[in-house]
C-alpha cells in the first residue's frame, strides 16, 4: 500500500493544512499496530534491540548500531529507505533490471559516509519491501530522520510519521519525477527538506554527491519545501 499519488497536495487550495482523511486513517490504524507490537514484547519492546535483530534476520546494512538511543520522546536513528533492490548492490555495473528504479545508485555509499560524519547516530539502510509491513511501520515510527528517494516507499512512510519525535523527511528528488512530498509531511506535523539528484533522470538511477546530501541533512529546522 503506497501513498495517494492521485492527489496533488502542493497545489493552491488543495489539502492545505492537515487532511482529515489521512489523519483519520493513521489514528484508526495505529491502535492495531501498537496492539500487534505489544503481543511480542521480546521483539518490539526495545527499539534498538529490534533493529539489531532485524538487520541480522534480513542482512540489512546497519551503521553505528551500538550508538542507538530511542525512547518515546527522542531518537538518534536515521532510516534510509532505498528503492534499489538489495541484490543490485552486488552488481558492479547496474543493468536494466537494476538501473531503472528511480533511485540513488550510490545510496549505500552515502549512508556509510553519513554514518562516519554522524558517529553518534544509528543509520539503517533498507529496501522496505524486503521486510514485513509490521516491521516497516515500527521503523518509521522510531526514526528521527527518514531519507529516501521520491516514490511509494517514502509516501507510505510519510503517512506513519510520529509527531511526538519531531521527525523529519529528507527527500531525494529525481529529474522528471512527480512533485515532492512536502505538503504530505506537513500534514503530520513534521519537518521536511529535499535535495535534487540531477544525475537521477526518471526512471534511471543516478549518483548523488555526498556534499549535496549533507547540506540537506544539516538543514535540520523547519520546513524547506524549496529544497537545497
Amino acid at each position: 500500500m503506497t501513498g495517494p499519488h492521485w492527489t496533488r497536495f502542493n497545489q493552491p487550495g488543495l489539502c492545505e493544512g492537515r487532511s482529515p482523511l489521512l489523519l483519520a486513517h493513521q489514528m484508526a490504524a495505529l491502535p492495531f499496530f501498537e496492539s500487534e507490537w505489544g503481543r511480542v514484547p521480546k521483539r518490539y519492546g526495545d527499539a534498538c534491540n529490534f533493529m539489531q535483530r532485524l538487520s541480522a534476520e534480513y542482512s540489512l546494512n546497519l551503521f553505528n548500531g551500538k550508538a542507538c538511543k530511542i525512547d518515546a520522546r527522542q531518537s538518534n536513528f536515521y532510516l534510509w529507505i532505498s528503492r534499489i533492490p538489495p541484490d543490485c548492490h552486488k552488481i558492479p555495473s547496474l543493468d536494466d533490471s537494476c538501473g531503472k528504479n528511480r533511485g540513488v545508485a550510490n545510496g549505500l555509499e552515502l549512508a556509510s559516509e553519513l554514518s562516519k560524519r554522524y558517529a553518534d547516530t544509528t543509520i539503517l539502510y533498507v529496501n522496505t519491501g524486503t521486510i514485513p509491513y509490521l516491521d516497516q511501520v515500527f521503523l518509521i515510527r522510531a526514526a528521527s530522520t527518514i531519507i529516501a528517494a521520491h516514490g511509494g516507499g517514502l509516501w507510505n512512510a510519510a503517512r506513519w510519521l510520529n509527531e511526538a519525535l519531531h521527525q523529519r523527511i529528507v527527500e531525494i528528488m529525481p529529474i522528471g519525477g512527480p512533485s515532492e512530498s512536502c505538503s504530505l509531511t506537513k500534514m503530520f506535523g513534521c519537518r521536511y527538506n529535499f535535495v535534487t539528484c540531477y544525475d537521477c533522470i526518471t526512471p534511471r538511477n543516478g549518483r548523488l554527491p555526498f556534499e549535496k546530501l549533507l547540506k540537506a541533512v544539516e538543514a535540520t529546522e523547519g520546513i524547506h519545501c524549496n529544497g537545497v
